[in-house]
């Protein structure tokens, strides 16, 4: 029998094979596709350190499931393809499903570019819908959504918030009429962008060294791969942190 719950990666791949964007001038369009691979990796091994759930890739387009169970093992995972004409409708179609015709009571969904969402910021978002309004959400220092907490039904309008252009508030909106403030939480920023990925590879490394995070809070398979590229997060003068390539990629890492 399933877990009542299911945390959900929703693997959206774009045109070029890539989960993350990743812009900036350094990384090569292979390197991009194999950090957001390894980000999934690191969501994926997140989902089976929450206990209580079981763990789900929904991915787009369907042609994609070699990368996903690729991704995925040895973990046993369940992947599924996603339909629909846009992200914010596949979104919304998918957890449908799964909260009506699957035995789910609530769903917690995560994008890839947040693996290193804390697993207590997971833990505490499916805790806050066991009671009305029964949805949050967690968005980014700019208002990037990038996790879902569900229970019970997927409320109206969901995936036209999420395709929108103030996602935020869009979502905010849809929970008016339960009489109830939406329950937001605060993520870290996501992996958008080499400069965000140098900064949190730069403030994960500091945090272990002073042992103020867990291991089980770190993208490791993500920073693993970084450092196999041969990349470095180096501080500017200006307190900034910048990706370099410091070297060759190691022969595992290439």
């Amino acid at each position: 029998m399933p877990h009542s719950s299911a945390l959900v990666v929703l693997a959206e791949f774009g045109s070029e094979g890539h989960l993350v964007d990743l812009g900036g001038p350094l990384l090569r369009p292979s390197e991009r596709r194999r950090l957001g691979l390894a980000m999934l990796r690191d969501l994926i091994e997140r989902a089976h350190l929450c206990a209580g759930f079981d763990p789900i890739v929904a991915y787009f387009p369907p042609a994609r499931r070699g990368e996903v169970e690729e991704s995925a093992a040895p973990h046993p995972v369940w992947a599924e393809p996603l339909g629909g004409p846009t992200p914010g409708a596949r979104a919304e179609g998918f957890l449908r499903h799964l909260l009506s015709e699957r035995a789910y009571r609530d769903a917690v969904a995560v994008l890839p570019s947040f693996p290193h969402t804390p697993r207590d910021l997971i833990l505490r978002a499916a805790r806050a819908v066991r009671e009305p309004p029964f949805f949050a959400f967690g968005r980014g220092p700019l208002g990037e959504v990038g996790l879902l907490a569900l229970r019970q039904e997927v409320p109206r309008g969901l995936g036209k918030a999420l395709d929108g252009p103030a996602p935020e508030e869009a979502l905010k909106a849809l929970v008016v009429g339960a009489g109830a403030p939406a329950r937001v939480f605060d993520l870290p920023s996501p992996l958008g962008s080499e400069d965000v990925l140098a900064r949190t590879h730069f403030d994960l490394r500091a945090d272990l060294a002073s042992g103020t995070l867990s291991g089980d809070d770190v993208p490791l398979r993500t920073m693993e791969l970084f450092d196999g590229l041969g990349l470095a997060a180096a501080l500017r003068a200006d307190g900034s942190v910048e990706l370099r390539r410091v070297g060759p990629p190691r022969r595992n890492g290439a």
